[in-house]
């Protein structure tokens, strides 16, 4: 009974430290300058700061109910509407949705873009 004991210890402890890790590497990547320069493409005026305040709120109000999913899961057309879903539930008023679906999208287009890029090549 001693070793069962002992080893179910061990199990349990490697597993609380895997799932820390994976909720860890979960987390919505950082917005960098060439994020805003791209996104300011798409809308003028907004900034780096923007799409990290949309990093911010997702990851407070959206992980209030679940783990925030990793943008690049979604594709970019798909995040608007999630977000509208989601909005009421997560408590978000207009500007900030807004702030939420630049960064979804703009995190989201990097990913879906290279995916294209690099399936096209020979």
């Amino acid at each position: 009974m001693v070793f069962s004991s002992r080893v179910f210890a061990v199990v349990f402890v490697a597993a609380l430290g895997l799932g820390a890790t994976a909720c860890g590497s979960a987390a919505p990547p950082m917005a960098t300058h060439v994020d805003a320069e791209r996104v300011a493409r798409r809308w003028p005026g907004t900034t780096l700061a923007d799409l990290n305040r949309g990093r911010r709120l997702y990851r407070s109000r959206c992980s209030s109910c679940h783990l925030p999913v990793h943008p690049k899961r979604i594709k970019p057309t798909d995040w608007p509407g999630h977000v509208s879903e989601m909005s009421i539930r997560a408590h978000l008023n207009h500007d900030e949705k807004r702030l939420v679906v630049r960064y979804l999208i703009t995190m989201s287009s990097a990913t879906h873009a290279n995916n294209k890029s690099a399936s096209a090549k020979p």
